[in-house]
């Protein structure tokens, strides 16, 4: 089953057990892409509640923070995403 994909060099096995060994990404990774899902959800959350009037009560000033807060945590994201160790 797992063969031809350990062939190819895409998947390696474990030697005992012979199933394939899942790659985890480390636990730095987790938590940014966590905090970037959070961030960018949140902002669009309030942001659309914002604009149909259930919470015009908010300053605008805190929507920018939420935007800028998304997009520095997706430049995170991205640079601990493409780090080779």
């Amino acid at each position: 089953m797992f063969g031809e994909l350990k062939a190819f060099g895409f998947i390696s096995l474990h030697p005992i057990s012979n199933f394939p060994l899942m790659a985890f990404p480390p636990q730095s990774e987790t938590i940014i892409s966590n905090l970037f899902y959070l961030a960018v959800g949140l902002a669009i959350l309030i942001y659309l509640l914002r604009g149909l009037g259930i919470l015009s009560f908010i300053p605008g000033g805190i929507i920018w923070f939420l935007i800028l807060l998304a997009i520095a945590t997706g430049i995170l994201f991205f640079v601990e995403k493409s780090r080779r160790f």
